[in-house]
């Protein structure tokens, strides 16, 4: 995290470390706005695109301030993207605080290839977004090289392969 102090106002600046493939659904901030200023508070990709603005109203107080990014329909994408938050306290008011900035998502299934990995699973399948989305993390490669064998019965050997992997659990 950055620190500055002069100038106009100080901020904080601070990398978001996220997982790829979630979406974001907004932020909040905790803080104490005593004085006639603002606190503000961004996410921020690629140094271009601005998610948020001010926060508090001015009117003292102490609490959670709650930034909402549902609408914005958010997914991150580490690859390409940097994210960052940035928090700014109103240089008219120098009693204002910030003591945390929690960012909040939720997970998403990974969209399905046009051309399914296996032939007993074609893409107008129920659960071939799913069965796609196992395979491509390698948390499953199917019952054959070809197949994926959805309706075949699964024993609790084979099952304890499926959180083994996906956790990546390794053993002594």
């Amino acid at each position: 995290m950055r620190y500055r102090t002069g100038g106009t106002a100080p901020w904080f600046h601070a990398s978001l470390s996220l997982p790829s493939g979630v979406r974001l659904t907004g932020f909040d901030l905790y803080g104490c706005d005593e004085g006639a200023g603002d606190i503000y508070a961004w996410i921020i990709v690629n140094h271009n695109q601005v998610y948020g603005g001010p926060l508090t109203s001015g009117t003292p107080g102490y609490g959670r301030f709650f930034y909402d990014l549902a609408a914005a329909k958010l997914t991150v994408d580490n690859y390409d993207n940097a994210y960052v938050v940035e928090v700014r306290l109103d240089a008219t008011s120098p009693v204002n605080r910030v003591r945390a900035v929690n960012v909040y998502y939720i997970l998403q299934v990974s969209p399905p290839p046009e051309a399914p990995s296996f032939i007993d699973v074609p893409p107008g399948h129920p659960f071939y977004q799913h069965i796609e989305a196992l395979a491509a993390s390698g948390i499953t490669d199917g019952c054959t090289v070809d197949q994926d064998c959805p309706d075949a019965p699964l024993t609790r050997g084979q099952m304890a392969v499926f959180p083994s992997k996906a956790l990546g659990l390794h053993g002594a």
